[in-house]
């Protein structure tokens, strides 16, 4: 899928990526039965879109939204050899654009931003 596009998320983005989140949500919902019922929310996205320590990313395929990650940068413990990390979240690919790669594209804009 060379015609994906990996790019940094914006606010226009916001609504797609709301979708997402509930798909996400959806998805997850049999692996863990305290999820409370819709609507629920995991993120505030718009705050995360927002922060200077978060990276948003997205795969666009036709100028449709396909997938999405988010890379967050925190402090590591004490005790660890580094003072940050990269917590990633959010990954989310549209089923049928799974097993092509995409999400790994975003791991890897994702880790470029780590850096």
């Amino acid at each position: 899928m060379s015609a994906v596009i990996v790019r940094e998320a914006s606010l226009e983005d916001l609504p797609e990526l709301l979708e997402f989140e509930q798909k996400l949500i959806e998805a997850e919902r049999p692996f863990d039965p305290t999820i409370r019922q819709p609507p629920v929310k995991y993120y505030d996205l718009k705050a995360l879109l927002l922060d200077e320590h978060v990276g948003v990313y997205v795969a666009e395929y036709d100028g449709r939204l396909v997938s999405s990650g988010y890379g967050m940068a925190r402090k590591a413990r004490s005790y660890l050899d580094h003072e940050e990390y990269a917590y990633l979240g959010f990954m989310y690919t549209l089923p049928e654009y799974r097993g092509k790669g995409i999400n790994q594209r975003i791991l890897r804009a994702l880790q470029d931003w780590a850096k």
